[in-house]
């Protein structure tokens, strides 16, 4: 991965986690505190059109997005939210751990959580039981259709986490009234 592919994620990343009242286009009058459009481009002066160019329009569609997720309009699950959908772009398993540290030193060096909370231990993978579980949260599946808290997912044979993030493991399972797949973490399902 080269220093401008570093440069661009690093940016989107920050655009991310940066709350819309800190950003330029909200200092100048383009975006409202909740990152919504106040007024038409054709009316904007040469400092708003600077303040809000293609990348911005880019960074705000993909924070709207992870906004609507649950959890998505904190720090960290926007973190993490961008960590899942850039991973795929690093490639091999050591240039996930760089990128992982990078974002934990960034979310320490903003104040974004408290340091203590996110120091890494190892724990080992932790295989998930074939079974049914309940979530424990409203969640979205794969497909982006609104699950409820209690739905009934199944896990129809033993499995290892699908993927790691920020040093959580995550599984797909089915649901169980639609077959449709969903990505969860141990804190999100519960055995019925």
């Amino acid at each position: 991965m080269g220093i401008l592919d570093t440069f661009i994620i690093f940016r989107i990343i920050k655009g991310l986690a940066t709350p819309w009242d800190e950003w330029s286009a909200f200092k100048t009058g383009v975006i409202d505190a909740s990152g919504k459009i106040l007024k038409s481009d054709e009316n904007w002066s040469q400092a708003q059109k600077s303040s809000y160019t293609l990348f911005d329009r880019l960074i705000a569609n993909l924070k709207r997005l992870i906004e609507k997720i649950p959890g998505g309009k904190s720090k960290i699950g926007t973190y993490a939210a961008a960590l899942y959908l850039l991973r795929e772009q690093l490639g091999d398993e050591e240039g996930e751990l760089v990128f992982e540290q990078s974002i934990m030193d960034f979310l320490k060096g903003n104040n974004a959580m408290d340091s203590n909370y996110l120091e890494e231990q190892y724990l080992p993978e932790e295989t998930l039981d074939q079974g049914n579980y309940k979530l424990t949260n409203s969640m979205l599946d794969k497909n982006g259709n609104s699950l409820q808290k209690g739905s009934v997912v199944v896990a129809k044979t033993n499995l290892k986490p699908i993927s790691r993030i920020l040093g959580v493991d995550v599984y797909q399972l089915q649901v169980a009234t639609t077959g449709k797949t969903v990505v969860v973490s141990l804190d999100d399902i519960q055995e019925i």
